[in-house]
């Protein structure tokens, strides 16, 4: 076993308070014989979908991301991530019977994966790679809200462009969050768009029909470097976001991770 593999078992030394959320941060390459250690952490389960996958690199980063996740939950439940036994809601959120306490949620994209941890509060998060030049305006016409297409409509260029993936990812984080999958219509529901500023700061606007919907969630833009965007989403007022990142030589380190526009100050 490397010294590197035994160190993502750590801790990263925080003690989550009743409104904290911890966001633990993975690198999805990794070397072979690493990622063949990862793998016996998989259930017959999770070695199937990793089958699925029809290019190497996207099996690559599922075994990985999914391992890790199994790390990071056995940190929290003080248990064997090779034993953690996952189900699944209706519309395919996992949680663990044997912790039903603990929340939490994966999102992964290129080669960077974020997993969100939290307690008694259900909890969701969204990562995006931004592309130069990538254009997404079928989908906010498909998608979006008439609300957040008017803001959207207020930018330009790339500006525009970085603008329409945040709003992706607010509204992805939210319905991960509340683990419904695509049975709440996207377009049902507001989040801020960077052409429109909400009277309270808040990220997630309103949730038609019940607008007391909105009061219920707490929204984040978390800053993971320029190459992304990412977005977390808990129920309940937020209190700290904690970024945990293991490191090869120190070990697992922790700072509050989060952008000064949050929702409810």
């Amino acid at each position: 076993m490397t010294d590197r593999r035994r160190r993502t078992g750590e801790s990263c030394g925080v003690e989550l308070a009743a409104n904290d959320v911890m966001v633990e941060r993975v690198t999805l390459a990794v070397p072979d014989r690493e990622r063949a250690e990862l793998e016996t952490l998989l259930s017959d389960d999770e070695r199937r979908r990793v089958e699925r996958y029809r290019f190497a690199v996207d099996r690559e980063r599922f075994l990985v991301a999914r391992a890790r996740l199994r790390l990071v939950l056995a940190r929290h439940a003080a248990g064997s991530a090779a034993r953690l036994c996952f189900a699944y809601g209706t519309h395919g959120k996992p949680w663990l019977p044997s912790h039903p306490r603990l929340r939490f949620n994966l999102a992964h994209a290129g080669d960077l994966a974020l997993i969100a941890v939290a307690h008694e509060r259900e909890v969701g998060i969204d990562l995006e790679r931004v592309t130069a030049g990538r254009t997404l305006d079928g989908v906010a016409e498909t998608f979006f809200s008439p609300a957040e297409q008017d803001g959207l409509a207020r930018l330009e260029g790339e500006t525009r462009t970085r603008a329409l993936q945040r709003c992706w990812c607010r509204k992805e984080a939210y319905v991960k969050a509340r683990g419904t999958g695509l049975s709440l219509p996207l377009h049902t529901f507001d989040v801020v768009t960077d052409g429109f500023v909400s009277p309270d700061g808040s990220l997630l606007l309103a949730t038609r029909p019940h607008a007391a919907e909105a009061a219920a969630w707490d929204l984040r833009d978390l800053d993971v470097g320029g190459a992304y965007v990412a977005t977390l989403a808990v129920e309940g007022r937020l209190g700290r976001v904690w970024s945990c990142e293991a490191d090869p030589v120190r070990g697992p380190t922790a700072s509050v991770l989060c952008k000064a526009r949050c929702s409810r100050g």
